[in-house]
């Protein structure tokens, strides 16, 4: 199948808000939605943040109950305010509290960080704190720097803090893979953990040195051309095609293909750009967090959130593609 020159004429069979141009200002942001989150923007300390954001609760540790004496023994978490169940672990399972995301927090908040927003997925199991940096302008282009630390008790993501840098206008997320500069620190739940926060602790001072990695790699980003038929290619590749797909893959794969080129063209913030391989990547960011998923689950915004935070395969893959260039 061949994409037809023409992108607003392709018939999407998935069609998003992004066909339509009138709806971009409508948008809402990647962590908007998610259960619990609030607008902390306003307050004025750390103390604040923790009561209203519901994050104000420790944990007991309690071993629990098996048929099998001979069976590896396991422990609950639970929380310390109303006893719900937040997850399970062996002894070498060692909760990280929101006390530690806290001292973190007001690290980064004598530093210059304001809180942005805050919250907690199912109950209290997952957890993430979001400060965003003093504005800057990076090759011409207005940035923002967040730093969101992510902690579950459940055992199901690492304790993480993730340093990201978002576009003012549709707060798209660029993950790029920087080589020079660590993205994020992600520490397990383990007697260890509570070690090498220090270590995090340290890296959040020297936050600086990522900020110039970065502003340095949009330069290298901005002066390599990819014009469209550049992008063309490169979308081609994002999305192939191959002999086993079934016509209705096929249609979903030409769907796409249109639907980012859509983005490169007509996205408000990337129109006036010149055609670089940052543009590019920013085309390929706002489809990573503004395309509606096929089937919407209950939490599939917070999946969304979590799994943007880590490192998105197709952002990282539209990087590799630029630096060939």
């Amino acid at each position: 199948p061949i994409i037809s020159t023409e992108i607003s004429q392709v018939s999407s069979i998935l069609p998003t808000s992004a066909w339509d141009v009138n709806n971009w200002d409508n948008r809402t942001l990647p962590w908007e939605g998610i259960e619990n989150g609030r607008d902390l923007s306003h307050l004025v300390n750390t103390d604040q943040v923790w009561d209203l954001s519901g994050l104000n609760y420790g944990f007991e540790v309690i071993k629990l109950v098996s048929e099998n004496n001979y069976a590896t023994p396991l422990f609950g978490v639970f929380r310390d305010d109303n006893h719900v169940f937040l997850g399970s672990g062996t002894k070498r399972f060692v909760p990280i509290g929101n006390e530690r995301t806290k001292e973190l927090c007001e690290i980064l908040f004598q530093m210059g960080f304001r809180y942005e927003n805050a919250g907690c997925f199912d109950g209290g199991k997952v957890t993430y704190v979001s400060m965003k940096w003093r504005n800057a302008v990076v090759a011409g282009e207005n940035m923002d720097y967040y730093v969101v630390i992510v902690n579950s008790f459940d055992g199901t993501k690492p304790f993480g803090v993730f340093i990201t840098p978002v576009r003012v206008w549709c707060k798209n997320t660029l993950n790029l893979a920087i080589r020079k500069a660590k993205r994020f620190w992600k520490l397990r739940h383990t007697i260890n953990a509570h070690i090498r926060l220090e270590e995090v602790e340290e890296g959040l001072k020297l936050l600086g040195n990522y900020i110039g990695v970065f502003e340095q790699e949009v330069d290298r980003m901005k002066l390599l051309t990819c014009d469209k038929d550049k992008v063309k290619s490169f979308v081609d590749m994002l999305f192939p095609f191959n002999d086993e797909m079934t016509a209705r893959v096929i249609a979903s794969q030409e769907n796409k293909r249109a639907e980012l080129l859509y983005r490169w063209e007509y996205a408000p913030d990337v129109t006036d750009m010149e055609q670089s391989a940052f543009r590019f990547i920013n085309a390929v960011s706002d489809y990573v967090d503004h395309t509606q998923p096929l089937r919407r689950t209950a939490t599939w915004k917070e999946k969304r959130f979590a799994d943007n935070l880590g490192g998105n395969e197709l952002l990282d893959t539209a990087y590799a593609m630029v630096n060939s260039l």
